[in-house]
């Protein structure tokens, strides 16, 4: 979750919530009673399980079957007990349940609910606040600043107002509007009432600063936001933002430094482990491969940090591929990466870079035994890997290069010296040494779309357009043939269409385009649609979420009158 931290959000949620739910109930029969308690049950035993998972600074992944629980109880009560004055609690804990579980649709499907048919419940002003958080996490900014925006100027929600506020600024920089989140927080800092917000706020600031360029304001805020903090929580996610900062900005030295004073007070196992997972990224990154593998090695040998050691394996894996370029070691390395029960996401990228290592060792090989012949076209196809899979432009640009230098064959060549002036450009930041070899591009090869590309970016008149072709391929058939067969293998794009196809961020203004990056993570099945019925405005539970057989589903009554306290009767002791 990208925008919910418990340094940040955590004292916003409302503590009176679905945990201190202790009135009691009317029982209308046993079975009705046990699916409330255990879904209550087993809903604040996956809060407890979070927030101390949030403490410690690692992910909530043992929450999750949890929730899950939770989430088959409460719609049941939804399903079966649809008149029972317990099913707003049962939608918020659903919908909570989802949130935290990162089914972020299905989570904003329950609060809709909740505050569209039960608008009197006490939990509406949460249902509110979670959504906002939960279109933040879809990158649905405008939906979520709509959200907070009516909290910050509104008067039912007074606890999370300056929260609110803060949550407003984010809003804009999720939507790449850095000023206006900057505007924002300015305003909010500048209010003596909004204190409690201030370390969220700077946190806030330093984060649009730094994403809009500006290190040095970015740096400053994050120092305010740790002086700001309530706890050693909000202090060490400030301080590592403001690591990052400094690396940003070059001040390697700075960073390291700042890691060490970190680590020296620090005494909680997972924040150490990933301070040593952020000086070992650092040691990688200056030079210092095995000093950084030896960082790493310690979080993998860690028995108290949980899913940290995965990553940590991980980062061992690449420190082989990149620092040492030992591809051997790499892939025995990222064999080890599914034994350390890593995140999905780390598991589904060590899967995706093991694939992409050993295709690429098998065609450095093929390379070796090669034909003079055979060379520049294998020079292309890994150039293409390191600059798309393996995003190492400074690796894939002298593969382009000898690719150029050889020159035997000339739709290659120019394909490749293109390239090298897109990584001079964007890459490298040598625009003017650039324009050079763009104009290299348009003498040497001029018949070619490659030189069209260069006329555009050097601002020359296009040449003639040519007769159509018989052929959309730009390559002479034999060649085509052979590097797409390549291509598909290494599973990089194809070099036949590699540029003047897809076009790359950043640089579309200038019409060049280059190959389709490769996209390894698994793929997810789209969330089926909340089942409805627009006329008559029943909603149905999804039936993913109950045992409940699809044909004994009711929708959801309109609230009835709420019971009087003296109707209410205590769980009894026995459960």
């Amino acid at each position: 979750m990208r925008f919910f931290r418990r340094g940040v959000l955590s004292k916003w949620q409302n503590r009176a919530g679905v945990a201190a739910l202790t009135a009691g109930l009317l029982l209308s029969g046993c079975a009705y009673f046990n699916t409330f308690y255990h879904a209550r049950k087993f809903y604040n035993e996956a809060e407890t399980k979070r927030k101390e998972a949030e403490e410690e600074g690692r992910p909530s992944s043992d929450a999750a079957s949890l929730y899950e629980k939770s989430i088959k109880k409460c719609a049941k009560i939804i399903v079966e007990h649809s008149e029972s004055k317990w099913v707003d609690d049962a939608l918020l804990m659903m919908g909570n349940g989802f949130f935290y579980s990162e089914q972020y649709t299905r989570a904003l499907r329950k609060y809709e609910e909740l505050t569209t048919y039960y608008p009197d419940s006490p939990f509406v002003n949460e249902a509110r606040w979670m959504s906002g958080l939960a279109h933040l996490e879809l990158d649905q900014a405008e939906e979520a600043r709509e959200i907070f925006r009516g909290i910050a100027d509104g008067r039912q929600d007074s606890e999370r107002k300056p929260m609110a506020a803060v949550m407003l600024a984010r809003s804009w920089e999720a939507d790449g509007k850095h000023q206006h989140c900057i505007d924002e927080i300015s305003g909010l800092i500048g209010d003596e009432q909004e204190t409690d917000a201030n370390a969220s706020a700077y946190l806030v600031l330093g984060d649009c600063y730094r994403a809009s360029g500006d290190l040095p304001a970015a740096i400053d805020a994050y120092q305010q936001a740790a002086a700001l903090a309530r706890d050693q929580v909000e202090r060490f996610e400030a301080q590592l933002r403001m690591a990052g900062g400094l690396q940003d900005s070059g001040q390697i030295g700075e960073t390291y430094r700042l890691y060490e004073e970190m680590m020296g007070r620090e005494n909680q196992p997972i924040r150490q482990a990933r301070l040593r997972l952020a000086m070992g990224r650092l040691l990688v990154e200056r030079g210092e491969v095995e000093e950084g593998i030896k960082m790493f090695q310690q979080v993998v040998d860690d028995a108290l940090v949980q899913d940290l050691p995965g990553e940590a394996q991980f980062e061992i894996a690449l420190a082989y591929e990149k620092g040492h370029r030992d591809l051997e070691k790499a892939l025995e390395a990222y064999d080890l990466v599914s034994q350390k029960r890593p995140p999905r996401d780390i598991s589904d990228r060590a899967t995706g870079r093991k694939e992409n290592v050993r295709k690429l060792n098998e065609f450095l090989e093929k390379r070796e035994e090669a034909s003079p012949d055979s060379v520049p076209l294998l020079d292309f196809i890994i150039a293409e890997h390191y600059l798309f899979a393996s995003e190492e432009p400074e690796v894939a640009l002298g593969y382009y290069e000898s690719v150029v230098e050889n020159g035997s064959n000339e739709t290659l060549a120019a394909k490749s010296l293109l390239a090298v002036a897109w990584i001079r450009e964007w890459v490298e930041e040598d625009s003017l040494g650039a324009m050079s070899f763009y104009q290299d591009v348009v003498d040497k090869y001029p018949e070619t779309e490659y030189a069209d590309v260069g006329r555009e970016i050097l601002g020359l008149p296009p040449r003639p357009k040519p007769e159509p072709a018989d052929t959309l391929n730009v390559l002479s058939p034999d060649v085509s043939v052979a590097v797409d067969s390549l291509a598909t293998e290494l599973r990089a794009p194809s070099a036949a269409d590699s540029i003047g196809v897809t076009e790359i961020p950043g640089v579309s203004e200038r019409g060049l385009k280059v190959g389709d990056l490769p996209d390894f993570p698994a793929t997810i099945a789209p969330e089926p649609a909340a089942e409805s019925d627009s006329a008559t405005g029943k909603v149905f539970p999804d039936t993913a979420d109950t045992d409940v057989p699809v044909d004994e589903q009711r929708e959801i009554s309109p609230p009835v009158p709420p019971l009087e306290e003296d109707d209410a009767v205590a769980p009894p002791d026995s459960l």
